[in-house]
């Protein structure tokens, strides 16, 4: 299926990337995600970070409501 160049224009920028391009081949993010290694220690870094935002939304939220009801 070929898409136009105005159908193209007409799409959200984030679907205007061609689906054979992966992230190896983006000029900036291709350097960390170059080996099957450096793109799983990545992942797990990722991975990592996710859990402890979830962890610190959670104690916020929970800080805010001890803070609510001892007010």
């Amino acid at each position: 299926m070929r898409i136009s160049l105005e159908e193209k224009e007409l799409r959200p920028l984030w679907k205007q990337r061609s689906s054979n391009m992966s992230i190896e081949d983006d000029p900036i993010l291709g350097r960390f995600f170059d080996t099957p290694e450096k793109k799983a220690r990545w992942i797990a870094r990722l991975r990592i970070a996710y859990i402890l935002w979830i962890i610190f939304v959670i104690i916020g939220i929970i800080s805010l409501a001890v803070w609510y009801f001892l007010k």
